[in-house]
């Protein structure tokens, strides 16, 4: 429904200006047949001044309403405008995106030409390819041909040669045949059996040496202190030793015993070296 834009245009207006016609007409009538301060004047002067307030506060009203009306359109006109230039960036936005798009068909499609470009030119050189091929296949047949001719004459030589060879041999003829020896020549298992009792035994007075050597230059019992001083013993005094002292003892000729065993694990391949450099197997062999 569309309100009224003025108050002359508004039904209680128009009751209320017929009421309060009324009510003045009456109280012409009133006055000429009574005194103003008559109940029936006051009361009609009374309903005329609360007309003229209606009409008043009507008017008031109306123009509120014609203001709030006002303010309610002017509001749904911006809310309209927001709404439209919400719908002009959209579409835009959507203007962009379709022209970004036509930019990217536009490359492809340039690309695409550059392409046909590039195969038009490869199909057009393929006579040329063609007939680079066919030299190239001539040359192959030619140097085939040739190498055919020459692995002909390689094996026609190769042939003849083995037919001299065979000629050559028919007309050699064995003497003397050769004859097998009744006993090996070698190896002389009596003389590596001597030779390597004396390495071992060289090895083992060698070990005794080290091992035994400094206590021949010690005292060791009381005899050896009468001998060696010759002067009578009065007392001896036997070896105090503690428990670490003795398993130090027993410790140090173990490990005079490994040394002894790694000294003749290791000489082994020296000794090897040295029968190798001076050729002895070789002489006793030939």
């Amino acid at each position: 429904t569309r309100q009224a834009s003025r108050i002359e245009d508004t039904p209680a207006y128009g009751s209320l200006i017929l009421k309060r016609g009324e009510l003045t007409a009456r109280l012409e009538k009133l006055k000429a047949q009574y005194r103003e301060k008559h109940p029936e004047v006051v009361d009609t002067k009374t309903q005329i001044e609360k007309v003229n307030e209606e009409l008043e506060a009507l008017a008031k009203n109306t123009d509120k309403r014609v203001k709030e009306a006002n303010q309610s359109s002017l509001r749904k006109a911006d809310l309209q405008k927001q709404n439209l230039e919400i719908e002009r960036q959209k579409a835009e936005s959507q203007m962009a995106q379709i022209d970004g798009q036509m930019q990217y068909k536009n490359t492809e499609l340039q690309q695409t030409a550059g392409q046909i470009v590039v195969l038009e030119s490869k199909i057009n050189q393929i006579p040329n390819v063609k007939v680079a091929l066919e030299g190239i296949n001539n040359q192959y047949l030619s140097a085939k041909t040739t190498y055919d001719d020459l692995l002909k004459k390689t094996n026609d030589a190769s042939l003849q040669g083995d037919r001299e060879s065979n000629a050559q041999g028919e007309t050699i003829k064995v003497i003397d045949a050769a004859n097998l020896p009744s006993s090996p020549v070698a190896p002389k298992r009596a003389m590596l059996t001597l030779l390597g009792a004396g390495i071992g035994l060289v090895i083992g007075l060698f070990l005794a040496a080290v091992i035994e050597l400094p206590r021949i230059f010690r005292i060791q019992n009381i005899e050896d202190a009468k001998h060696y001083t010759g002067l009578p013993v009065l007392a001896s005094v036997p070896p105090l030793l503690s428990h670490d002292e003795k398993a130090w003892q027993k410790r140090v000729r173990w490990l005079k015993v490994m040394a002894g065993v790694a000294f003749a694990i290791g000489i082994i391949p020296l000794i090897a070296m040295a029968l190798q450099a001076t050729r002895i197997f070789e002489r006793m062999v030939s």
